[in-house]
């Protein structure tokens, strides 16, 4: 609901035209009302913008005891980010639960990552609500003589780095600082010995006038060849300097060359290379002597990766004199840091996605209907599930941003859970302010039935009310950070996937009276209220919830007051309901969901944009 705010103008003409606006629309109602724009809403549609697919994946062909698994939206060094991350030992298999945006059409990405740095990576195609991959890391018995490595279902012969003819010139330092490599001893075994590792690689000692890796990706694939440094310790400061040669007729195809860091374990971040360079196609004998400056963040020791990816063709490249400004961290008789352990005990899980945030947005005028623009509460979320090596949950950490508050009254907001509140230890991050929440010892709100965690009971302690609305006005973001830690270790099928049950509660002053409380909670379509919930709300105005039949915050014509959306979402303007701003979305609920899956993702096929809040 909307009431005027104080803001600065440039006129009394705009100023009372801004309290017209305003005040003209969105009183905190309880009649029937409902948006002119009425919707034929199958029967039991929720509204619902996500999947829900099984991943079920097996270790069955590695080359090691134990590799580390990483599941991707798209592919892994194009963009595409991580969901899942996993271990699994040598046979084992896992079934990954996921949910994911209704907008992802295109396959999924698996990136499985052995101890020694040896990575492959294994296209998902999505059919149905489950999917499967076998993962294979190792080097192909048939090709060893050759050192070639299979990382995908193509011919293993279609992978492999040759060497061609470049100068020596940085020579082959292994110990100390600078680590170096020049690439000329000829023989793929003595640089992993030195615990290099080649993805796709051989040597075979043929060169014009020196020795270099040369890269050649299989025909029709887009898995890259890498060469993977060993571990070197990084003090944040100096270069990496390499020569780099495109060769070859990439003709319609685009290549890219990208070097990355991996984190203390050796995974690598694909996010945030430290250099990418595309080829445009027919760009050909192209050198670049490249200086890459190492950030102030690359501190501590970690591994570089170089890769060579080309989609198709007969696209090449050479590396060769590699020089690292930082000390080499690798004992070689096992290729772990000196003085530690890579090994990795704890996995984050991402929800939507790494570096992705999703959107929840609230009517605040439940149980009547408002004007149905969504954006009495908009918040941001980014969720990690940090796991255990047997994929357990032992902690949940978020990020909230309040990025929108169209509505006049103050609102808190937290999550359900359907396991007991003893199973948390500790909640860290709350914001309670109001008076308006008791909590247990551990964090979580006392007198609940399962555990409830109220992240905050004020979301205008920091921002106005009516922030972010209106065309032409922002303010900056609320963030609130909150880490749930459990007792114990708990499974899948005890938390539920992520956004899990997120509600509001509703409190303030209405017509000079206090209104709502803690129990006005708002929910998403189909999903129950905690134990503190006013249910005599239920069945008043537009609501239509029966909890015998299992009806949550539904109204008459069979819409919602709540939606959850896997991206940072382009909510409407105020007063602009979210079905005329968005020109696939009803179509969308009355195919009940069929129809345009990706009707929020933000591009001119989906939004009117004058209709939409962007910020300035």
């Amino acid at each position: 609901m909307k009431s005027f705010i104080n803001i600065k103008t440039s006129g009394l003409a705009l100023l009372f035209a801004g309290m017209f606006l305003l005040s003209s629309c969105d009183m905190v109602s309880t009649v029937d009302d409902v948006p002119s724009d009425k919707l034929n809403i199958p029967a039991g549609f929720n509204f619902t913008t996500t999947k829900d697919i099984t991943l079920n994946v097996r270790a069955s062909d590695i080359a090691a005891e134990r590799t580390l698994i990483r599941v991707y939206d798209g592919h892994p060094f194009m963009g595409g980010n991580i969901i899942r991350e996993t271990p699994l030992t040598a046979g084992q298999s896992r079934a990954l639960d996921l949910n994911i945006g209704g907008h992802v059409r295109e396959d999924l990405w698996v990136l499985s990552t052995l101890p020694n740095g040896l990575m492959s990576a294994h296209k998902v195609e999505l059919s149905g609500n489950s999917a499967q991959v076998n993962v294979v890391t190792k080097r192909d018995e048939s090709q060893s003589e050759i050192g070639l490595l299979r990382g995908t279902s193509d011919a293993p012969t279609d992978h492999g780095f040759v060497t061609t003819g470049e100068a020596a010139g940085a020579g082959l330092n292994n110990t100390g600082s600078p680590v170096t490599n020049d690439f000329e001893l000829g023989n793929t075994n003595a640089y992993e010995a030195l615990c290099w590792v080649f993805v796709g690689g051989q040597v075979n000692g043929s060169s014009i006038d020196g020795d270099a890796f040369r890269t050649q990706n299989p025909d029709g694939n887009s898995f890259p060849n890498s060469i993977t440094s060993p571990w070197v310790d990084f003090n944040g400061t100096g270069t990496i300097t390499f020569r780099w040669t495109q060769s070859g007729n990439p003709n319609t195809r685009r290549s890219i060359l990208g070097l990355y860091y991996t984190d203390v374990h050796g995974n690598v971040d694909t996010a945030n290379p430290l250099y990418v360079q595309e080829y445009s196609p027919n760009q050909s004998d192209v050198v670049i002597d490249a200086t890459v400056n190492i950030p102030s963040e690359l501190t501590g020791v970690r591994r570089l990766i170089w890769n060579f990816l080309e989609v198709g063709g007969s696209n090449r490249g050479a590396l060769d004199d590699i020089v690292i400004e930082g000390t080499n961290a690798t004992d070689t008789s096992t290729c772990a840091p000196t003085g530690g352990t890579s090994n990795q005990t704890e996995f984050v899980n991402h929800y939507p996605a790494a570096n992705v945030f999703g959107t929840l947005a609230f009517e605040d005028n439940w149980p009547g209907f408002g004007d149905y623009d969504m954006n009495d509460l908009v918040l941001g979320y980014n969720i990690r599930e940090i796991t255990n090596s047997n994929n357990e949950i032992i902690r949940i950490e978020m990020t909230h941003q309040i990025r929108a508050i169209g509505g006049v009254l103050r609102t808190g907001f937290g999550y359900q859970f359907p396991f007991a509140s003893s199973a948390v230890t500790s909640v860290n991050g709350q914001r309670l302010t109001t008076g308006l929440v008791t909590n247990n010892a551990n964090g979580t709100e006392a007198e609940q039935d399962s555990a409830v965690v109220i992240l905050w009971d004020n979301s205008t302690d920091n921002m106005p009310t009516f922030s972010n609305v209106l065309a032409g006005r922002f303010t900056e973001y609320d963030v609130i950070e909150t880490t749930i830690t459990f007792s114990s270790p708990l499974s899948r099928a005890q938390v539920g996937n992520p956004p899990y049950n997120p509600f509001i509660f509703i409190h303030g002053i209405r017509n000079g009276e206090a209104f709502g409380g803690r129990g006005h909670e708002v929910h998403l379509k189909g999903m129950p209220p905690t134990s503190l919930a006013n249910t005599e709300l239920f069945g008043e105005a537009s609501d239509i919830s029966n909890p015998e039949a299992g009806v949550f915050y539904t109204s008459r014509e069979g819409l919602n007051w709540a939606i959850n959306i896997p991206v940072p979402f382009v909510y409407p303007l105020s007063q602009v309901a979210i079905n005329e701003a968005y020109v696939n979305y009803n179509a969308w609920a009355q195919s009940g969901g069929e129809l345009f899956p990706d009707w929020y993702v933000d591009n001119p096929e989906n939004l009117l944009d004058e209709k939409v809040f962007r910020r300035p």
